[in-house]
């Protein structure tokens, strides 16, 4: 019961940031993509491929580590993974937003700008 606690926590956590950050990061948008509706598809892709991302490591660790004994340690793993998790969303966030600005900048629309 603890790691799915602790797992949920995470989530949790990292959902509370993304809606405290929103604001900020959504005028650091805009001012990106020009075009609001493009800063409001972005915002949405990054929330959700880290909220997704997060869960989907906190809740898997316990495949790599297995249930331990000790409850916290099991948590701890659970805490790791959710870690793990953002960091690995942040990755593939970049990657995504490289690959989108490679391939419009490739666009000959974009030159008329």
């Amino acid at each position: 019961m603890t790691p799915l606690l602790v797992a949920g926590v995470v989530v949790v956590g990292a959902a509370t940031v993304l809606r405290a950050l929103r604001t900020p990061l959504l005028a650091m948008l805009v001012e990106v993509c020009v075009v609001k509706h493009r800063a409001r598809f972005w915002w949405r892709v990054s929330a959700a491929e880290l909220v997704v991302g997060t869960a989907l490591c906190a809740s898997t660790s316990l495949a790599l580590t297995g249930l331990r004994a000790d409850p916290w340690l099991t948590a701890v793993a659970v805490l790791r993974g959710g870690c793990a998790g953002l960091l690995v969303s942040l990755l593939a966030i970049t990657v995504g937003t490289v690959a989108a600005g490679q391939a419009t900048a490739a666009t000959p629309w974009h030159d008329a700008e």
